[in-house]
């Protein structure tokens, strides 16, 4: 006669067949024998994870340890269909067992204590969120610059002083390095397809962005830039509050719907044409210039803290809001903001 625990390895290896009709027989398996799912896991090793059943992890072939008291993931060696992964916040430390793992697209670590990696069998990973890890520079870098196929790389918060281990990750399309130590931006130029870059928390004082035709959103908060250059971009996105920018092109960016600029050093600032622009903020500036026109979705413009003379706004349908500081009420500035855009309501 069996007993439970032989009873279980026979429903796990069911539910480790690859098929989704095996699958359905070890639910109701488990089920007709009364054996209860968490019991059944726990048999396992798997008692920490968090599936609400067995059909439900086949189906969406993910592990969610997240937070997690777990410190190995050894009791996992027979997952080889998992697809995603979620290790963030646990309190696992060796990444071991995994040998098999090449079905995985998708791997979040951020904020764990993993100290090994199993880079030979996640190779076709696709998304890695790896965020604030606690072991050391070496291991960090080691591991993703073997992740060729990676479209979407998270890395923030490592101490990260030098990208150039990413000079093979050409097929990134998004990419996050915020609240690192980076003071200039190597090993990116083979990134034709890159569409979100956030470089923001850094240290960087001049970026040049001409090899990123396909770039949409960048954020850059934060920094010390003096200088961004990006005429070969495709912005629709523009976040560069907290630099030193004393001026900025936005010419060639046809396509731009958001613009933050606030707590600069701009002086003067032009814009025109820009059909799906709906947001700019230049609060916070030297600004004595400001000429916007022809910007027919433009619904809100904050131009508060800054010591304006001269401002011409044309053919700005759409716009409802205009911010300023309180030191700007009643002032001529104030008066002719009025006039020229009479339906705009005018905050303090």
């Amino acid at each position: 006669m069996q007993g439970f625990g032989d009873r279980a390895d026979n429903i796990l290896n069911l539910l480790y067949s690859g098929s989704e009709e095996n699958a359905k027989l070890a639910a109701t398996i488990a089920e007709g024998l009364h054996i209860p799912i968490k019991k059944l896991l726990k048999t396992a090793g798997w008692n920490e994870l968090g599936f609400n059943n067995i059909r439900d992890f086949y189906q969406k072939k993910i592990i969610r340890l997240e937070y997690s008291n777990l410190n190995s993931t050894e009791q996992l060696v027979k997952a080889a269909i998992i697809e995603k992964m979620y290790l963030n916040n646990s309190k696992i430390d060796t990444f071991v067992g995994f040998d098999n793992l090449y079905n995985l697209s998708y791997l979040d670590i951020s904020n764990s204590k993993i100290n090994n990696f199993p880079t030979s069998s996640i190779l076709n990973l696709r998304e890695l969120w790896a965020g604030n890890l606690s072991v050391d520079m070496s291991q960090k870098i080691k591991f993703v610059a073997n992740l060729i196929h990676l479209n979407c790389l998270s890395f923030n918060n490592n101490e990260l002083k030098n990208s150039d281990f990413l000079e093979n990750l050409s097929q990134l399309e998004f990419l996050f390095l915020q609240n690192n130590e980076l003071k200039a931006i190597n090993g990116l130029q083979k990134m034709s397809q890159l569409k979100r870059l956030d470089l923001s928390g850094n240290k960087i004082k001049e970026l040049e962005l001409s090899h990123f035709g396909q770039l949409k959103d960048l954020c850059v908060d934060n920094n010390q830039l003096q200088n961004l250059h990006i005429s070969a971009c495709n912005l629709s996105l523009l976040t560069a509050p907290s630099n030193k920018l004393n001026n900025i092109d936005l010419g060639l960016q046809t396509n731009l719907a958001r613009v933050e600029l606030a707590s600069n050093k701009i002086q003067k600032f032009e814009l025109e044409n820009k059909f799906f622009l709906n947001k700019i903020n230049l609060g916070d500036n030297q600004l004595k210039e400001l000429y916007l026109s022809n910007l027919p979705q433009l619904r809100e413009l904050n131009i508060g803290y800054n010591p304006l003379k001269i401002i011409a706004l044309a053919n700005l349908p759409k716009i409802e809001i205009i911010r300023l500081s309180r030191d700007m009420e009643n002032t001529p500035i104030h008066k002719e903001l009025k006039k020229q855009v009479a339906q705009a309501k005018i905050l303090f």
